[in-house]
Parts: C-alpha cells; structure tokens; sequence
C-alpha cells in the first residue's frame, strides 16, 4: 500500500514526442489510404470483368438435341 501511495505522489516523467513514431504512424496511414484506393480498383476491374463474362455467356445459345426415344416392343 505504501509502494502505490509513494508513486502516486512520484513526480511524473515526461517523454518528448519521438519523430520517427509519428513518421511511421503517417507511413502507415498513407499505405492504408493507398491499399484501399488499390482494392475499390480491383474491385471494379473485376465487376467489369464479371460482367463481360455473364453478357458472353448469356450470348451462347444451348445446343438444342432433337433425341426422341422410340418404344420397342421385345
């Protein structure tokens, strides 16, 4: 009990603003906004490319067989 009375009272220690943190954090930022620009264009792309794949599909008409089973009398 004394040791938490004893370093609540303690003066604090302050520590200057370390630079290459904050470079890393604004790195980091920058990459994410990148990623995200990067993943709505891929996304897109392939939308696009989804599209064009259903409309040449839909294009293609079935082959239709003409096959009538005929009874046969064993």
């Amino acid at each position: 009990m004394i040791k938490f009375i004893r370093r609540f009272f303690e003066p604090s220690v302050r520590y200057e603003d370390d630079d290459s943190l904050i470079d890393a954090i604004l790195d980091l930022e920058y990459r994410l906004e990148y990623l995200e620009k990067d993943n709505i264009e891929l996304s897109n792309a392939l939308q696009k490319m989804e599209d064009r794949l259903e409309r040449r599909i839909d294009r293609i008409q079935p082959v239709i067989y003409n096959i009538k089973g005929e009874e046969r009398n064993v």
